[in-house]
């Protein structure tokens, strides 16, 4: 199967939607000869912060010279970079490939677009022959399709209510889902604080004979001083001290370097200041605090949650800017309301757009309501890609452009194309 075929036949999966459970997906990876069990496996869970803890984590294990894979979900520019092998993404041959060998075994079995794409991942890092892979877990952690492999690894990096017609309705119920993901034996990593959910994850390890360490207990990054384009951070971890360069604005990261450094410690055995220091200063991660252009200053995040936003909304302080203008477009399932009540006094003028994801995304009409109760003037541009347009224009060349609400919409306002949905 050639490419163009391949990756049609796995978007026509996506109509089935999303159905949580690991039978289907383990029988899926037994039928492939489990090629799950071929390498060492860390599995990131968490509310915010996963995609970049990620991120963090395989590039240092990749500058200890470890040959590292890592999955990431959804995409910003390019579907590939789902599914990496020593930061590149996979080509499309190998995709192909290795889609070809998953879809029979997945059309007999009903599986879904996410649990097709999980196992190409794994085809492919078995193909590869890597050291280790590292997983963002896709939705929870007990019954994400990431989570039907058994995982040396478990980190979790923030809990906090979102999902919750899925996960439960309190963050203690949410914890205990994420840290489903945790194996008897194995390390687990934690980096949320919450006394909640610290409790619901210390009975999870407990009950597993896991390992569990606080990161915050045995890392600490504080900045030293913080630009537009970077941030200097001071990294300490018991009598070691390592000073660097974080390549991003603004301290949102802080938490997920901490726990991305943790984790490498417990998995590696040791304090290595040339990969950590490596990670720091060479993971760029579009889409978190992203500078897209100067005049009008645009910045793209992937806030998709009342936290994440508070956290976006905190870290634009460093443009030294009162006001903005925001794009906005949300899916269905998230707390929208409580996103856009942050904005009041903050935004001049809002932007309200459409994403195209199937029944998840909102449409710009039923957002209006909300923003009308914030006295803020708005425009609604269904097209993600001209709202950011409408919003330059709006804005000005001396003013700031905020485009945030939802990792899908930003995508699709990132590129003037056809949108297939995912």
């Amino acid at each position: 199967m050639e490419y163009p075929e391949a990756k049609k036949s796995l978007y026509s999966l996506a109509m089935m939607g999303s159905r949580l459970g690991t039978a289907r997906m383990k029988r899926l990876l037994a039928a492939l000869g489990n090629p799950q069990r071929k390498y060492r496996i860390i599995t990131v869970a968490g509310s915010n912060g996963k995609g970049s803890t990620v991120n963090f984590i395989s590039n240092m294990l990749i500058a200890k010279g470890l040959k590292t894979g890592s999955y990431t979900s959804p995409h910003l520019d390019f579907f590939e970079e789902r599914i990496r092998v020593g930061g590149k993404n996979i080509t499309k041959k190998d995709f192909a490939s290795c889609f070809s060998k998953v879809y029979p075994h997945s059309r007999r079995l009903g599986c879904t677009f996410f649990e097709v794409l999980t196992a190409v991942a794994f085809v492919h890092y078995a193909k590869k022959r890597v050291d280790v892979a590292v997983l963002e877990v896709g939705l929870g952690g007990r019954l994400d399709a990431t989570n039907a492999a058994d995982a040396d690894m478990a980190v979790i990096t923030s809990v906090s209510l979102d999902h919750t017609q899925l996960l439960g309705g309190t963050v203690g119920k949410i914890a205990r889902e994420k840290a489903g993901i945790i194996r008897r034996g194995s390390i687990a990593i934690m980096a949320e604080r919450n006394p909640e959910a610290l409790k619901a994850v210390k009975a999870a390890a407990r009950k597993k004979g896991a390992k569990l360490v606080l990161s915050w207990e045995n890392v600490s990054v504080s900045p030293t001083s913080v630009g537009t384009d970077h941030t200097d951070i001071t990294i300490k971890c018991g009598g070691e001290r390592l000073w660097c360069t974080l390549n991003s604005p603004g301290v949102y990261q802080l938490q997920n370097i901490a726990t991305a450094v943790c984790a490498y410690m417990n998995f590696m055995g040791t304090f290595d200041a040339n990969p950590i220091r490596s990670a720091c200063e060479n993971t760029f991660m579009p889409g978190r605090l992203e500078v897209m252009s100067s005049r009008p200053l645009v910045v793209m995040d992937c806030a998709h949650n009342p936290d994440a936003f508070k956290m976006l909304l905190k870290s634009l302080e460093v443009f030294g800017r009162r006001r903005f203008v925001l794009v906005f477009g949300a899916m269905r399932d998230k707390d929208f309301r409580s996103m856009l009540m942050q904005v009041r006094g903050k935004a001049s003028h809002i932007v309200l757009n459409s994403p195209t994801v199937g029944d998840r995304a909102l449409g710009a009409s039923e957002l209006e309501p909300v923003v009308k109760k914030l006295g803020v003037p708005y425009t609604i541009v269904d097209d993600p890609y001209e709202s950011v347009r409408a919003a330059k224009r709006i804005a000005g060349r001396r003013g700031m452009v905020v485009v945030a609400g939802s990792m899908y919409m930003l995508y699709q306002a990132r590129h003037r194309k056809n949108h297939v949905g995912l």
